[in-house]
């Protein structure tokens, strides 16, 4: 009776340690036959060129985009054409989910995100004495004193929540990564490098519309702001320089995802859909729930086996 009883475990314990494998080994390794499905179930991606994915953990949904490339300035700049969402259940299953229709966006509602960035960038590499507390005991940081940031902006949280009111949640969530700060506790007080050798005209720019995507997810301007620092200014009227903004709609309604004054860029933080890594099926969306039970019955019938086997 003990020998089957160990030899009952043994076998559970192998096709549960199968189960874990064949899991592990699938998930790892299918995204792109997930990805694969996804255009090849979409008529918008026929024509598509460039394919990115990013999957949002979290929330278990998968966005496919297609990628288009803009000859303006001094180099190209890519923008997302075609954007498809879809969530992934526990067992596997794909339900896409319904496209958003984009709302308008006016040159005054541009303009004031625009801003928001602006006033972002400023506090990035010049300063940050908009958004300290000085009502706030300040903290002695190796001999210099440092105050708090406001509340709004206190903790990592709360300001990658207010950055989703100004980037996309991907740009929003990554930005503090790339962002040089200083805490103590859970508490911010210092964000930016301050290493920029100029400032600028935050609150009088020129904002120009130059290019808007046919299915209108995509808006991309041209911001012309003034610089007001001695190495720009070599003709004493002062030196202009050109930055683009590329708006999104999002779940959200309208969100920057792409911005030439530090980088900001959607697309960055999406990985590359190689259409040669394909497979021939997709266990991850489709076959993985039918392992399960496959599995089981082996180890059931293993289990009979070892019975027959002690009788």
């Amino acid at each position: 009776m003990k020998q089957i009883l160990k030899t009952i475990a043994l076998t559970v314990s192998v096709a549960m340690l199968s189960v874990f494998l064949f899991t592990s080994f699938f998930c790892a390794e299918t995204m792109n036959d997930t990805v694969s499905k996804v255009v090849s179930n979409s008529r918008q991606f026929e024509n598509a060129e460039r394919i990115k994915f990013y999957y949002d953990a979290e929330n278990a949904v998968l966005t496919v985009v297609s990628i288009k490339s803009l000859d303006i300035g001094n180099e190209p700049i890519d923008y997302i054409d075609v954007c498809v969402k879809v969530k992934i259940s526990e067992d596997g299953i794909m339900n896409y989910l319904p496209e958003k229709t984009p709302s308008g966006l006016s040159l005054d509602e541009a303009r004031t995100m625009i801003s928001k960035r602006l006033w972002l960038f400023k506090t990035d590499l010049y300063d940050n004495t908009e958004i300290l507390d000085y009502t706030k005991t300040p903290i002695n940081d190796y001999g210099i004193e440092k105050y708090p940031l406001l509340d709004d902006f206190s903790t990592a949280a709360k300001f990658t929540d207010y950055l989703k009111t100004v980037f996309t949640k991907n740009i929003a969530e990554h930005y503090l990564q790339d962002t040089t700060i200083t805490s103590f506790g859970n508490e911010l007080y210092d964000i930016g490098g301050k290493v920029a050798q100029f400032t600028f005209d935050s609150e009088n720019f020129a904002v120009t519309e130059v290019f808007a995507s046919e299915n209108g997810l995509w808006h991309l301007y041209r911001v012309t702001i003034q610089f007001d620092n001695d190495m720009h200014d070599l003709d004493g009227v002062g030196a202009y320089d050109d930055f683009y903004v590329g708006f999104f709609y999002t779940e959200n309604g309208w969100r920057i995802a792409q911005t030439t004054f530090k980088n900001d860029y959607e697309l960055f933080y999406f990985e590359t859909y190689d259409k040669k890594a394909t497979a021939e099926k997709n266990p991850s969306t489709s076959d993985l729930s039918v392992l399960f039970p496959l599995i089981l019955s082996i180890s059931f019938t293993g289990t009979l086996l070892c019975f027959k086997r002690g009788k």
